[in-house]
């Protein structure tokens, strides 16, 4: 059995290679979405902040024409859309909404607009003369002193200019996590098409398949369950090669189920008492050349100390061998002498 399962480790080591590579492929098509989501997350331009007025009294020049007076201000632009989404319907998006196990689509946003756009607007009223200052309640407006915004009151003389942001609409578009018209497959991805890492299907197939790999498992022989072991054809053959050297393996399976059971018992119970708990539970405990050893078979296989019990064992049972032997020659003799008197 030690045999067969050491036989199976480098299988279990290629799907495990091959287990990490597929998910750092994955991993890497998320994080190029998840730029990109990010990008169009930062288009949402959502304030405009206006600081630090100042006022020119007919010192400014334009085209020809002089003698106008302005009214300076700092712009600030912050970019940062309402929600994570992008969704207008969905202000409160949470992990708790969000089920990765079973959703069927992912919901991905573009702008309508490549570039942010900005709207300027010049107001004034009034006769603006003289010395203006800044107003306290409205960025980068210019007025009276003592004539502020106050919200109520309604002023004189002001002049300012508007700053707002042109608003961002968003297109929302589905995209299905499994393949059109069948559920259980992982949809197409035109991986030969030039930039195809950014397409939408190629992320929603690296979900996809993010959610259906299995991370590979191994059990060896004698944990696994009875009937397991008539259906793995190394085990058969060894044990094949164990009954009868040199006779053809069965195929049929009566046939593997009874050379099954004659090494490992007809049932469950028989086989984990003969087979699983012996391994398991029973330990080698011998001390050879003032080292002490005390483990399980299988925790030796394939160890230094290992093979230092193995040539033990193997070197303590010719010993037997040859002084049975002995005490059989020595015997033979006997009775030789005894007939000859």
């Amino acid at each position: 059995m030690q045999t067969v399962t050491a036989a199976q480790i480098p299988t279990l080591v290629t799907q495990t290679v091959s287990y990490n590579e597929n998910l750092a492929k994955a991993r890497e098509t998320m994080k190029i979405h998840e730029a990109l989501q990010m990008a169009e997350h930062m288009k949402a331009t959502k304030k405009i902040t206006m600081a630090g007025a100042k006022h020119g009294n007919a010192d400014t020049s334009h085209q020809g024409t002089s003698g106008i007076s302005t009214c300076k201000t700092e712009v600030k632009v912050t970019y940062s859309a309402q929600n994570c989404s992008l969704d207008s319907s969905t202000d409160a998006v949470s992990l708790g909404n969000v089920d990765e196990q079973n959703t069927d689509k992912i919901v991905l946003s573009t702008t309508d607009d490549q570039h942010g756009i900005l709207t300027v607007t010049a107001l004034s009223k009034g006769t603006v003369t003289g010395t203006l200052q800044a107003s306290s309640n409205t960025e980068g407006a210019c007025i009276t002193g003592g004539a502020d915004f106050d919200g109520a009151s309604n002023q004189a003389n002001a002049l300012f200019s508007k700053v707002e942001p042109k608003a961002h609409t968003f297109k929302n578009t589905a995209i299905p996590l499994s393949k059109e018209g069948d559920s259980s497959k992982c949809p197409d991805d035109a991986t030969q098409s030039v930039g195809h890492q950014y397409k939408h299907t190629t992320l929603a197939r690296a979900i996809c398949n993010t959610r259906k790999a299995e991370l590979p498992s191994f059990t060896p022989l004698h944990r696994q369950e009875l009937n397991q072991l008539v259906r793995n054809t190394q085990l058969i053959q060894a044990l094949a090669d164990l009954d009868n050297p040199g006779a053809e393996v069965p195929t049929g399976e009566a046939a593997k189920q009874t050379l099954v059971h004659k090494f490992f018992g007809a049932t469950p119970e028989i086989f984990k008492q003969r087979i699983t708990d012996t391994i398991d539970k029973t330990k080698i405990d011998i001390k050879i050349r003032n080292t002490a050893i005390k483990k399980a078979p299988f925790e030796l296989a394939g160890t230094a100390d290992g093979v230092t019990v193995l040539a033990y064992y193997l070197g303590k049972a010719e010993a037997e061998k040859a002084q049975l032997s002995d005490s059989q020659e020595k015997l033979k003799q006997s009775e030789n002498t005894e007939k000859r008197r």
